[in-house]
């Protein structure tokens, strides 16, 4: 929950701090949304490596390894994540401005 919590925050900061930088929508939901699952990415791998693997007989920079295979294929993952969340919002900015707090 941490995690999703930190993306959450992350997303909305970089979202509306960028409203005066990139003012089309499309890019600036696809740039926020795969910076904070960048950044979850790495709070994931953190709170793995500071709390420890209970059970696990392989040493710390093997379990750092196979976090980092995990991580590049969620970053992969975040791309189409993050292209997709793009097209979404500009969807819904195109048939309901209000939800977005837009005039109609």
């Amino acid at each position: 929950m941490l995690v999703n919590v930190i993306e959450v925050l992350v997303a909305w900061v970089l979202y509306a701090g960028l409203k005066n930088v990139i003012r089309t929508l499309f890019p600036r939901v696809a740039l926020a949304t795969f910076v904070s699952l960048c950044i979850g990415n790495c709070a994931m791998i953190a709170i793995i490596l500071v709390s420890g693997v209970q059970g696990v007989t392989q040493t710390q920079e093997q379990v750092l390894y196979g976090l980092t295979q995990i991580a590049a294929v969620n970053l992969a993952v975040a791309v189409i994540e993050s292209i997709v969340t793009g097209f979404m919002v500009a969807f819904i900015e195109r048939t309901r401005p209000d939800i977005l707090g837009k005039k109609p």
